[in-house]
């Protein structure tokens, strides 16, 4: 309760904690959940991992093909800029089924 009273919208807390949970605990049909991204990702690779994960929702694995190719270039780019390590790369790979 004392949480709720600090923060500064309470229906947008909740509505986070409830879609949290949501991602948390939900089979996916192409993304490997036992693998964790623990590392901050560049906003472009963050927005494609986002779409990524609404792919996967819907079980549009065209779609979710694309965006996955789409992850894997940008990370490559990445990586040869040194904006990203090379690990983190792999770590993608194996989430997403690079």
């Amino acid at each position: 309760m004392q949480k709720i009273n600090e923060v500064d919208n309470v229906n947008a807390y909740i509505t986070s904690l409830i879609i949290e949970d949501i991602y948390k605990h939900r089979v996916y049909h192409f993304i490997n959940n036992e693998v964790e991204i623990d590392f901050e990702l560049p906003k472009v690779i963050q927005n494609l991992v986002n779409d990524a994960e609404k792919a996967d929702m819907l079980n549009d694995y065209e779609l979710f093909s694309n965006i996955v190719d789409a992850i894997d270039v940008r990370a490559k780019k990445e990586v040869a800029h040194h904006r990203m390590r090379e690990n983190e790369w792999k770590k993608l790979n194996k989430r997403y089924g690079i």
